[in-house]
């Protein structure tokens, strides 16, 4: 009789330890779903609002130049600012342009062909940057006033000259050239074609001219923001040294009643 229970029991429990497996083995597996085409090739599309954080995050992250740098015995020799971005400086022994930061340009300093140009600087007192001044063929009446008041600042027309107004004013002249050599000089249409191309001529050439005397005003805001904050940063040292002396005087007596 007790054998007979204990195999009933037995057969219960391997019973449910069957069911239990047969359970566990038939359980659904979760299906994943399908990937999308973006996802697949791992590519990610920000949205207009993030593209516009990034890129509010990159201005935020740029340095500007700071005057004072230039009061300083390590940059002072060769440092000038840009004239239209404060982003970028300017090393006059180098004639590049770098960005602003004073780690990158204490790494600039340190470098080996920067130590050279700036001895042969130091030793040529004729040297002039291209970069901190243009030549005086290239440069108008408003330009020239800039370069002689202050010959640390420049006018960027280079960019000009690979514009697309610089490109089509020689291509015109060019097509100019060859025009006149086809026309007939008694026919009224040829003339009128070439007063055209000439007027047309004329025209390009007064929108570069407009072009560089707005650069030159940009100059020249720039120039004078320069100057004021140069000013501001002399004015504050004395105080900021004279604070210093006073605080140091006022320890010294403490110290001596002490």
């Amino acid at each position: 009789m007790l054998s007979e229970i204990t195999a009933i029991n037995l057969s219960h429990i391997d019973g449910a330890k069957l069911q239990a497996s047969v359970s566990e083995v038939s359980t659904p597996v979760a299906k994943k779903r399908p990937m999308k085409e973006d996802e697949a090739t791992d590519t990610v599309h920000l949205t207009p609002a993030k593209e516009f954080w990034s890129e509010e995050r990159l201005n935020k992250r740029a340095k500007k130049f700071r005057v004072e740098w230039m009061n300083e015995d390590y940059f002072k020799d060769w440092l000038r600012p840009h004239p239209t971005d404060e982003t970028y400086c300017i090393c006059v022994a180098c004639d590049i342009r770098l960005r602003c930061g004073k780690s990158e340009l204490e790494k600039h300093a340190s470098g080996l062909k920067h130590c050279k140009r700036l001895e042969a600087m130091k030793e040529n007192p004729n040297h002039v940057s291209r970069l901190a001044m243009l030549s005086d063929s290239s440069q108008s009446q408003t330009e020239q006033m800039l370069s002689e008041e202050n010959g640390t600042f420049y006018v960027a027309t280079e960019d000009l000259e690979h514009s697309a107004a610089g490109v089509a004013d020689s291509t015109l002249s060019k097509a100019l050239i060859k025009l006149s050599k086809y026309l007939d000089d008694n026919s009224d249409i040829a003339q009128q074609k070439l007063k055209m191309a000439e007027l047309e001529h004329q025209r390009r050439m007064q929108v570069l001219n407009k072009e560089l005397e707005l650069r030159a005003i940009e100059v020249l805001i720039r120039q004078k923001e320069l100057q004021n904050l140069h000013t501001f940063a002399t004015l504050q040292k004395p105080e900021l040294e004279t604070q210093s002396l006073i605080i140091h005087n006022v320890d010294d007596d403490e110290l001596d009643k002490s």
